[in-house]
C-alpha cells in the first residue's frame, strides 16, 4: 500500500506537473490515441493465468515454468500484432504520428505480459514488499527517463519511453525476486484445467476493456487530439482512489479471500472488513478532489489545462464508484464465479457505451462525464446488492459500515468548498491554497467521525493497528 502511494505521488506530484507544463494537451492525446490497444492486447497476455494461479492449490514447479514461458509466446505475439496493427490505428484516428508510437509501445506491452506469472508468484507467497520495491524502482526510473526526455525536446515520445522504462525495469526486477522454479520444459496439459476458469475471466476482460476505453476512442475520433488529451488527464487524476486504495488493498485482500471461500463466515468478515477500509478512505478522497478540482489542476497541471477542472470534478464521482466495483469483482474471482463477473462486464457494456456516444455526440467531454459517472451509480445498486448476498451481508449491516464514512465526507466536502470561496476572496495563490485545503479537509473529516460515529473510527484505528502489528511481526 505504501509503494503505491509512493509510486502515484510520484507520478501525480512530480512528473505529471513538469511534463504536462512542457509537452500540452496535443502530446498526451497523442499518448492517448497510441494506448488505446495497450489495455485490449494485454488482455491476451496471460489469457487469466496469473489469476487462476494465485488461487489455486499447490501449482507444481511445472505449471508455473509452463505458464511464463506462455506468456512469452503470448507477450510476443501481442509484441507482433501491435506492430502490425499500429497503421491502421493511425488511419482510424487520422494522425500519422500515432503509428511509430503504438509500435514502440509493443516493447511496453511484451514487459507487461511477461511480469504477470512472477507477481503472481509473490503475490501467492505473500512477498507483497518485494512488488513494492520494483513499483518504486520502475516508478522513479521512468520518471527521469521521462522528465529528462521532455526537457531535450523529446515531445510525446517523452511519455512512450516512460511506459517502455515503467515495464521493462518492473519485469526485471519482479523476475530477479520471484525465484520461479523454471525449466526449458513446456507441458499444455499443465495449464489446460485453468483454461476454464481463465477463459471466463479473459472474457471479462474483453467486455470490460470496452467499457473502459470507447470513451478514449470516441473523443479521440470524433472530438479531437487535443479533448482527447484533456480528457486523459482529467481520467487519470480522477483513478487515484481506485489505483492507490482499491486497488492496493484488492491486490493484498485477493489470495487471503481465494483461500477462505470454502468458510463464508470468514469471507463474509473479510469482505466487510475491506469494504469499510476503502470506503473510510475512498469517500473523503473522492468528494475532497470533487471540491478542490480548479487549485489541484492549476497546481499538478498549470493554467493551460484549468477547461478540465469541470470534466474533472464529475469524474471522480467514476471515480468512487470504480472502488467498489473493484473489491466486489476481486470477491467474485475469488470464490470461482467468473460467469458473473463477465455478465456484469456484459450488462456494464450495454450501459455505459451509449452513454458515452451521447456525451460525444452533444460535442463536450464534460457532457460525456457527466452521463458516465450517471451510469456508473446506476450500475453499483444492484451490483453492490448481489455482492453482499454473496458475502453474506445485509444491505442494512453494509450501509451501517458506510454511512458514518459517507456523511462525515459530506460534510468535510461543504468545509472545504466553503474555504475555497473564502480563499478566492482573498485572491490567494492555488498553490498556497491547496495545501491548506488538504489538511483542513483531513482534519475536519475526522473531526466529524469522532463527534458523530466514535465507535466507527475506533473500529477503523483498530483495524489500522492490527494491520501494522501483522506487517511487523
Amino acid at each position: 500500500m505504501v509503494a503505491i502511494v509512493i509510486r502515484i505521488g510520484l507520478n501525480i506530484l512530480v512528473v505529471t506537473p513538469i511534463v504536462a507544463r512542457i509537452l500540452g494537451p496535443e502530446s498526451f492525446g497523442l499518448a492517448a490515441m497510441a494506448m488505446t490497444p495497450f489495455a485490449f492486447f494485454l488482455l491476451f497476455g496471460d489469457i487469466g493465468l496469473s489469476a487462476a494461479l494465485v488461487r489455486s492449490h499447490n501449482p507444481s514447479k511445472m505449471l508455473w515454468s509452463t505458464a511464463f514461458w506462455a506468456t512469452g509466446i503470448l507477450g510476443t505475439c501481442v509484441l507482433l500484432i501491435a506492430i502490425g496493427t499500429a497503421g491502421a490505428l493511425s488511419s482510424f484516428y487520422h494522425e500519422p504520428a500515432v503509428a511509430p508510437l503504438a509500435r514502440a509501445l509493443g516493447i511496453a506491452m511484451l514487459f507487461q505480459v511477461m511480469m504477470t506469472i512472477p507477481v503472481a508468484w509473490l503475490q501467492r507467497e505473500h512477498q507483497l514488499h518485494h512488488v513494492a520495491i520494483a513499483d518504486i524502482l520502475s516508478v522513479t526510473l521512468a520518471a527521469i527517463v521521462s522528465i529528462t526526455a521532455a526537457l531535450l525536446g523529446a515531445g510525446v515520445w517523452a511519455l512512450i519511453l516512460q511506459h517502455i522504462t515503467l515495464a521493462g525495469t518492473k519485469f526485471t526486477t519482479i523476475f530477479f525476486f520471484a525465484k520461479l522454479p523454471l525449466s526449458m520444459n513446456f507441458r499444455w496439459a499443465e495449464i489446460a484445467p485453468m483454461m476454464g476458469f481463465s477463459t471466463r475471466l479473459t472474457s471479462s476482460s474483453l467486455v470490460s476493456y470496452f467499457n473502459t476505453q470507447t470513451d478514449t476512442i470516441l473523443v479521440g475520433r470524433y472530438l479531437g487530439t487535443d479533448a482527447v488529451g484533456l480528457y486523459s488527464r482529467a481520467y487519470q487524476l480522477m483513478q487515484l482512489p481506485v489505483q492507490v486504495i482499491a486497488h492496493g488493498m484488492a491486490f493484498a485482500a485477493y489470495p487471503a479471500m481465494a483461500r477462505v471461500t470454502h468458510d463464508r463466515e470468514w469471507l463474509s468478515a473479510l469482505y466487510l472488513k475491506l469494504i469499510t477500509a476503502v470506503s473510510f478512505m475512498v469517500f473523503p478522497m473522492t468528494f475532497g478532489l470533487a471540491v478542490a478540482a480548479e487549485p489541484l489542476i492549476l497546481v499538478l497541471l498549470g493554467p493551460k489545462w484549468i477547461e478540465i477542472a469541470p470534466t474533472f470534478a464529475v469524474l471522480t464521482i467514476t471515480g468512487m464508484t470504480q472502488s467498489f466495483v473493484v473489491n466486489g469483482t476481486d470477491l467474485l474471482m475469488a470464490d470461482n464465479r467468473t460467469d458473473r463477473i463477465l455478465r456484469w462486464a456484459i450488462i456494464r457494456l450495454v450501459v455505459l457505451v451509449p452513454a458515452f456516444a451521447l456525451g460525444v455526440y452533444l460535442g463536450s467531454v464534460l457532457w460525456l462525464a457527466l452521463f458516465f459517472s450517471v451510469a456508473s451509480i446506476v450500475l453499483l445498486v444492484p451490483f453492490q446488492m448481489e455482492i453482499n448476498r454473496r458475502a453474506g451481508l445485509g444491505h442494512r449491516q453494509m450501509l451501517a459500515r458506510l454511512l458514518p464514512s459517507f456523511v462525515a465526507a459530506l460534510g468535510m466536502a461543504a468545509g472545504v468548498y466553503v474555504l475555497k470561496l473564502w480563499f478566492y476572496g482573498l485572491g490567494l495563490p492555488a498553490l498556497v491554497a491547496l495545501p491548506v485545503l488538504v489538511l483542513a479537509g483531513g482534519a475536519l473529516y475526522l473531526g466529524l467521525l469522532r463527534l458523530g460515529a466514535p465507535a466507527f473510527l475506533r473500529d477503523i484505528l483498530g483495524m489500522a493497528d492490527h494491520f501494522r502489528k501483522s506487517r511487523a511481526s
